[in-house]
């Protein structure tokens, strides 16, 4: 049992401290953003981010701690306030609205898309924050709660479609981009023979492409005198016949 315990608190303080350490790590780093040995290391902690601009660290930094934080005071009030619902509601609620406000100032993501998307998941959370203290003895009417989780559903589901179209779009978007290649290498390869052989030429030396192209017209040229000059002479007998 000592070991056990022992194990735990110090895998509870190496969770705990190893955000820390990467959070002021890379904050007095963050001018190195740019560099490969950097994004090697803790480029994980900022990717999609603004992390390279000037003006935005503190916002990057912020946002990308509060992922950390959400989530270890969810642990910690799961234990220690396994019976006290409305603190650990009460927590949750705070963090939601203090991003809501973060990214919505700050703007920390590298597209507006993304700023946007992420404005969007933290209000989702925060209606379905909302829908769970209806599950509470504050809505004491069992209808009512029924009514609430048909809510929550539909929240959730809202949510999950939303997602789910910007995937198939991009998935579209990707399969006509690939669709596009093939077509461009396939006309590609309807052309490629005379491409073939006149680069063929060059690169041995024989001839330049404009040498070559002189030469079909001089060879054009050739042909329609050659025509011409019979014609002229089938002329006069056809008259006389």
């Amino acid at each position: 049992m000592i070991i056990c315990n022992c194990v735990s608190i110090f895998l509870t303080s190496l969770c705990a401290s190893a955000p820390i350490i990467l959070f002021f790590y890379t904050w007095r780093n963050m001018h190195r953003a740019d560099d490969d040995d950097f994004q090697r290391t803790v480029g994980a902690f900022i990717d999609g981010t603004k992390g390279g601009k000037k003006g935005s660290e503190w916002g990057v930094m912020l946002v990308s701690l509060a992922f950390f934080v959400r989530r270890s005071l969810l642990c910690l009030t799961l234990v220690f306030w396994y019976e006290f619902f409305w603190g650990q509601v009460a927590i949750q609620l705070m963090i939601t609205l203090a991003m809501i406000i973060l990214v919505g100032w700050t703007q920390p993501f590298d597209s507006s898309f993304a700023n946007r998307i992420e404005l969007f998941n933290e209000w989702i959370g925060l209606l379905i924050l909302y829908c769970i203290m209806c599950f509470s003895d504050f809505v004491p009417d069992a209808e009512t709660r029924n009514q609430n989780g048909v809510v929550l559903i539909g929240v959730i589901c809202i949510h999950a479609g939303v997602h789910i179209c910007f995937m198939l779009a991009g998935i579209f978007f990707k399969l006509k981009l690939w669709a596009l290649r093939c077509y461009n290498r396939r006309c590609r390869t309807k052309k490629e023979p005379e491409t073939i052989v006149r680069r063929r030429r060059l690169n041995r030396g024989l001839k330049t492409i404009q040498e070559e192209e002189d030469e079909d017209e001089d060879a054009d040229e050739k042909e329609v005198a050659s025509s011409t000059r019979k014609i002229l002479e089938r002329t006069p007998t056809q008259f006389d016949s």
